[in-house]
């Protein structure tokens, strides 16, 4: 066998690469990927660094969750279980001790339309800005242009030059009801109307919609907790 048919039988046998690139220290692998586009493609790809994992978690005892936690990549999973490498070793404990960090995660309750709040119930009068904001937010839309003309189309915008008389289907104020008013799960916050602070934003660590499953809400909040109980370390998660 040539070179080369050996090259293309490795490249088509992933776990014979991923095997053997796990016992090379990072110089070695850094260069393995540069060999070719092939090479590269494989040494950088997700998968590989899962099975670096598993093969952290068979030859060194270091856990890691069986599902990726939510925003994080396989890539920055494996970095971050590669420093506890050491860590069942005589003497290495102190080394290997993590930095006292707090998390919160926030799932809103779910939105009951018949038990509204008094705070729900009293209307707003937000100031121009604002409002565009509020639309923008709600629309996911990025200009005051595009938020002013949802505006007109909704008559909240110079009202007596609308025709249509209808007040219910022409609101022809700015007013808006308090309390949640956008729960934006991809950038972790929620835009709070108060009755005299206006809109509010609150950024947490993770936010989840409404009606996020119980799997979704334990994935985010919950899941790197006991990875980290059982490599060691204290946890705890207050609900």
């Amino acid at each position: 066998m040539d070179d080369q048919s050996l090259m293309h039988s490795l490249l088509a046998n992933h776990d014979i690469i991923f095997q053997i690139v796990f016992f090379l220290d990072d110089n070695s692998r850094n260069c393995c990927a540069l060999l070719n586009k092939e090479f590269h493609a494989k040494l950088k790809s997700e998968e590989f660094y899962f099975s670096m994992l598993g093969r952290l978690h068979i030859a060194k005892g270091v856990h890691f969750p069986g599902r990726l936690p939510r925003k994080l990549s396989w890539k920055s999973l494996y970095f971050d279980r590669k420093e506890l490498t050491d860590m069942w070793q005589k003497g290495q404990q102190e080394s290997s001790k993590r930095k006292f960090k707090i998390q919160v995660s926030a799932r809103l309750k779910p939105r009951n339309h018949h038990a509204v709040s008094m705070m729900s119930q009293r209307k707003i009068i937000l100031p121009l800005h604002q409002r565009l904001a509020l639309i923008r937010l709600g629309h996911n839309i990025r200009n005051n242009a595009d938020a002013i003309e949802i505006m007109k189309t909704n008559g909240e915008w110079f009202p007596a030059l609308n025709t249509n008389n209808d007040k219910e289907n022409n609101p022809r104020s700015l007013e808006v009801k308090g309390g949640v008013q956008v729960i934006d799960s991809e950038n972790d916050q929620v835009f709070f109307l108060h009755a005299t602070k206006g809109l509010m934003p609150f950024h947490f660590d993770h936010v989840l919609q409404d009606d996020c499953s119980q799997q979704e809400m334990y994935d985010a909040s919950t899941v790197m907790l006991v990875s980290d109980f059982i490599n060691g370390f204290n946890a705890t998660c207050l609900v």
